[in-house]
């Protein structure tokens, strides 16, 4: 009843499992910290999707009785269900949850992902790679508070394999197609997500990796959401603070900066694809100087 109060797609079935938990409660007072979560989770409180994915299932996943099971069940379940936008919310809320169990979902969790991310159910490869993307950062600032890396929450074993995802899935031309509309928004969000949580993949073969990815999905135009080059651009900015700072890294960003002053120079195509590109520009620049 939980886990259907707090993450079912529908607000019907979120406000009648709530009120049937509210009932158990009040008739049997066996369920671990009832009235507490009652108290967080009720009937009204329950009609809001965001608000029960990010924060209510935070507050009930600090009672111990809890807190794997909401883990697991956005896991198992909701990041691969058929509607894009439950495994979008199901992805950030695992980054939440992460404080409430950092050594589950860097032992446990991250693992699972790891396998769906370049599994053979395309929704299960869209939440999984939002999800590691999510958790990682979320382990990250957890590992800063404790003036430690992020390589020594995440096991090297875990680090390898997040560090090939995105290579398999171009040498998979898995962003073709309507299926790969999504996996470009994922994709990008999921090198934002890792750069932010500074994975130390300096001066390694998958930067080049990252880098032509981004400079795919930044030109990508679609008038009616232009969401995909939004989130490259975005991406790109917290890639090249990152992974271009270096003295090392200079010369590849040096180049970078060429070859978007020569799209710029080059291009008569739409306005979208040279405010992207002008973005893009302006993102290495900084790393550069």
């Amino acid at each position: 009843m939980v886990m259907t109060a707090l993450f079912d797609r529908e607000i019907n079935c979120r406000r009648a499992a709530s009120a049937a938990f509210q009932e158990n409660v009040g008739r049997q007072g066996t369920f671990p910290h009832g009235i507490d979560i009652l108290t967080a989770a009720d009937y009204f409180t329950v009609g809001n999707r965001n608000t029960v994915y990010l924060t209510v299932s935070v507050y009930v996943a600090q009672f111990s009785e809890y807190t794997h099971a909401l883990i697991d069940h956005l896991v198992d379940v909701r990041l691969s269900h058929w509607d894009s936008a439950i495994r979008v919310l199901a992805s950030q809320a695992l980054h939440n949850l992460t404080v409430r169990s950092p050594d589950y979902m860097a032992n446990v969790v991250i693992p699972k992902l790891i396998t769906g991310a370049v599994g053979i159910d395309r929704n299960s490869r869209h939440g999984c790679l939002l999800a590691i993307g999510e958790i990682t950062h979320s382990l990250a600032l957890h590992a800063a508070s404790l003036d430690k890396a992020i390589d020594s929450v995440i096991t090297d074993d875990s680090l390898h394999h997040m560090k090939s995802i995105v290579s398999k899935m171009v040498d998979a031309k898995l962003f073709r197609g309507t299926e790969g509309e999504m996996m470009r928004y994922a994709v990008c969000l999921y090198i934002k997500k890792l750069s932010l949580a500074r994975v130390p993949f300096h001066n390694q073969t998958v930067i080049g990796v990252w880098q032509a990815v981004l400079d795919d999905n930044i030109p990508h135009i679609d008038h009616d959401d232009p969401w995909i080059q939004e989130t490259a651009v975005s991406a790109l900015k917290s890639f090249t603070a990152e992974y271009y700072s270096s003295d090392d890294s200079r010369l590849i960003a040096d180049k970078v900066v060429d070859l978007y002053v020569e799209k710029l120079q080059s291009s008569t195509d739409f306005d979208r694809f040279l405010s992207g590109s002008c973005a893009s520009l302006v993102c290495v620049s900084v790393a550069v100087v």
